[in-house]
Parts: C-alpha cells; sequence; structure tokens
C-alpha cells in the first residue's frame, strides 16, 4: 500500500511538473500593433535569391520556411543554450546576450554549419523571466541593433525594411507556421544590407535547459506530494 502511495504521488507530482515545464518559451506580439506576422522566409526576394540555412532543416535554399516577423521572444528565468549556425553576409554580424554581452561573431562571407546536430559554437547563459534579454549588432552600430522586445516587422513598409529578426520553432511546419510555443527557437537574422530579404544574415537557436529557482507552483506541488505520503503512511501505521 506504502509503495503504491509512493508511485501515485511521485507521478501525479511529475505529470503535474511536466504540464507547467511543456512550453517554456514563446514567440509573443513585437513593438507593432497585429504582431507578430505569420509568413515565409525568403521574404520579398529579389528573382534569384536564397536562404543559406534552410537546407539545413530539410527545405530547399530556394524554398519557404514558416515563422513570424515583427515578434518578441519570451520564457521562464533559467539557463538556456545557444547555438550558432553561422552567417551569409559581408557585414560583421554579432550576437549579444545577456546584457550586451556578445556571444558569437562573424566577420563576413558564409560560413554554415553543416548540420543541425553540429552548431559552429555555443553557449550556455541565463535569462530572467519575461522577455528574453538578447540582441544582435551590425557593424558595431547603436542605431541597427536588432533588441529582442524591439523587433520591427519586416512587413510593414518596402521590401528591406530591416533589420530585424524572423522566428520559428519549426520552419517546415506548414500547416501551422510552426507554432507559438516550444523548447527550441530558431532566430534568423536580417541585417538590410543590400536588398538581398532573405533572412540568413546569421542564425542561432535558443534552446531552455532547466528552471534557475523551482516555481512557487512546482513547490505547491512536491509539497502537497509529500503531505499525501505521510497521510499515507500514518494511516497504514494505524491499520497495523
Amino acid at each position: 500500500m506504502m509503495k503504491k502511495a509512493l508511485l501515485t504521488g511521485f507521478a501525479v507530482f511529475a505529470v503535474s511538473a511536466g504540464a507547467v515545464m511543456a512550453a517554456p518559451i514563446t514567440i509573443g506580439p513585437g513593438p507593432a500593433a497585429g504582431t507578430p506576422t505569420a509568413g515565409i522566409i525568403p521574404s520579398n526576394l529579389p528573382a534569384g535569391g536564397t536562404n543559406e540555412f534552410l537546407p539545413l532543416f530539410g527545405i530547399p535554399a530556394t524554398g519557404n520556411g514558416h515563422g513570424y516577423f515583427g515578434s518578441t521572444i519570451s520564457g521562464l528565468a533559467g539557463d538556456y543554450r545557444i547555438d550558432y549556425y553561422g552567417a551569409e553576409a559581408s557585414n560583421l554580424n554579432q550576437f549579444a546576450a545577456p546584457g550586451g554581452t556578445v556571444l558569437f561573431s562573424h566577420g563576413g562571407g558564409t560560413t554554415i554549419a553543416p548540420s543541425l546536430a553540429a552548431p559552429l559554437q555555443t553557449a550556455v547563459v541565463t535569462f530572467g523571466a519575461g522577455t528574453l534579454d538578447f540582441r544582435f549588432l551590425i557593424n558595431s552600430i547603436a542605431a541597427d541593433a536588432v533588441i529582442n522586445g524591439a523587433n520591427p516587422d519586416n512587413l510593414i513598409g518596402p521590401p528591406n525594411s530591416g533589420p530585424n529578426f524572423f522566428a520559428t520553432f519549426d520552419p517546415s511546419d506548414a500547416a501551422g507556421n510552426g507554432g507559438l510555443t516550444g523548447n527550441s527557437v530558431y532566430v534568423f537574422l536580417d541585417d538590410a544590407n543590400n536588398v538581398d530579404d532573405n533572412h540568413d544574415d546569421m542564425l542561432v537557436r535558443i534552446t531552455y535547459i532547466e528552471t534557475a529557482v523551482p516555481e512557487p507552483a512546482t513547490l505547491g506541488l512536491l509539497g502537497a506530494g509529500l503531505l499525501g505520503l505521510g497521510l499515507a503512511a500514518r494511516r497504514r501505521n494505524r491499520a497495523a
């Protein structure tokens, strides 16, 4: 009886905690009304344009990846792994997080990872809850920084209206546009250089690892589970 109660208590706790942690990252509204805007990359391309990263997802470089423009990426407080997959750009493009600390730099040309399983560089950072504190820096020009939480909608204004980023959990999911919640989000930069509005000027993947501090709801579930186990043991002793 005690063993059954123990297993039941931990099962309830595991399922409940899993529900709380099911979707730690969210693609939400950006600074403009009506965002995030579902769309595809390449977007507003000249004839013959390509996105160098789409083949990593099994999509032709001249195909389309589904996701969202003009979005803000939010998440739970905790540790995150940032994977860098390279860039196709003549600019000095950099990714910084958190607090403006530069994690990855691309000095120009084309550098693409061989696969999603083999990023060029990886870093682990801690974010606070809410809007994740990251940004893209372009040629060290403050006015050209793309800051999460102030990411403009590429579909507002003429082609090449960036710089901005395109966010998606699964660019190959055409039916659902990749969804709005998940564990790993891909962020495609367009640095607004020339007129190649194809969002392959830098690619990073942001993956939630774990909660830095136990959430009140999780602690409450654990306490309730332990209390239930204690009551079950007390009844068993009385019955004996």
